[in-house]
């Protein structure tokens, strides 16, 4: 299982979980939507791009992994 991000076409941030055990639905498991006004039962009908995975997020001292 793991998280990747993405961002909504209003510059809003998206993260989902994918789940080995049902891999093809993994926008369905929202697991936090980031300052997204409406219910996230609604996320899975937006139009959205990847732009980060969790390798490249920051981590909260601040640092970057690579």
């Amino acid at each position: 299982m793991h998280h990747d991000w993405f961002e909504l076409d209003n510059g809003q941030l998206l993260i989902t979980t994918e789940d080995d055990s049902h891999p093809d639905n993994f926008v369905m498991d929202v697991s936090e939507v980031i300052n997204y006004p409406e219910s996230s039962d609604t996320v899975y009908q937006l139009r959205m791009r990847e732009v980060l995975d969790t390798t490249r997020v920051a981590i909260p001292n601040g640092e970057c992994t690579k």
